[in-house]
């Protein structure tokens, strides 16, 4: 990690175990990560076809949240999310794009947003996306560095 200093997340055709669980971004310190979970602010807006806006914000959760709820039986998620300043001793901030498709409702949303993924002024080490409950059931993730010179 230590050779790039912003990274990029891209997720495709992510679906979780249970309803209306969000994914998070969360930022680890130290050999053995220490996942910070206290210190993520920010929001996202959504427009979506079919019907509907939605703002959500996030303030002291489990991490950046990078999508709104999703239903388990037929949503897909797909999103990309940058992340910058993760190894430096400063605050780390992100920024994301999500699509959202509800199968049940024919709900097609896309939001963009971004925030604090930690206030904490100690260099990152580790990042992982969690979703707030149950567990990824399928999804392809990828993670780029990608280097300022």
């Amino acid at each position: 990690l230590d050779t790039y200093d912003t990274f990029l997340i891209t997720a495709g055709g992510v679906v979780t175990s249970d309803d209306n669980a969000t994914i998070h971004l969360q930022m680890g310190t130290g050999g053995t990560p220490t996942w910070l979970t206290n210190s993520a602010y920010g929001g996202c807006s959504a427009i979506g076809y079919g019907g509907g806006e939605e703002d959500f914000g996030y303030s002291n959760t489990n991490g950046a949240q990078m999508t709104g709820p999703i239903n388990a039986s037929g949503s897909i998620v797909g999103f990309s999310v940058y992340i910058y300043s993760l190894l430096d001793a400063s605050i780390t901030t992100c920024s994301n794009t999500t699509a959202y498709i509800d199968g049940g409702s024919d709900q097609y949303t896309g939001a963009a947003g971004g925030g604090l993924v930690s206030q904490s002024t100690t260099a990152g080490t580790a990042l992982r996306l969690a979703p707030s409950a149950g567990t990824f059931t399928i999804g392809e993730f990828k993670l780029y560095g990608l280097k300022a010179s």
